[in-house]
């Protein structure tokens, strides 16, 4: 492994992810898709086992076409997988978890 890994998730939704399914006959149902509805979730949890350096507390790796979900308000810009970071501890709370398992050949 380097030194340094982004790590990122990514799915297709009827409507985003990097290549979106399109329309579907579960829109039109009451349930709607269920995996338009497969939010990724951030939290910090004290004591949670980790390895390695957090590099940038501050920051995350975020690709979404909405501006408001950026600490920069998208200014930065938008649509494309970017480091999002800020001196106002934007991501300081909010870190995804993971396991990373390396295999060796």
């Amino acid at each position: 492994m380097p030194d340094r890994v982004i790590w990122t998730v990514a799915f297709n939704t009827t409507n985003a992810g990097p290549n979106p399914i399109g329309p579907a006959p579960c829109v039109a149902t009451v349930e709607g898709c269920t995996y338009d509805s497969l939010n990724l979730g951030a939290d910090t949890f004290a004591g949670a086992p980790y390895v390695g350096v957090d590099i940038d507390p501050n920051g995350a790796f975020l690709d979404s076409n909405q501006p408001g979900f950026y600490c920069d308000g998208g200014a930065g810009g938008t649509g494309f997988l970017r480091l999002d970071t800020d001196t106002t501890s934007c991501w300081d709370t909010n870190k995804p978890l993971g396991k990373i398992t390396a295999l060796v050949e």
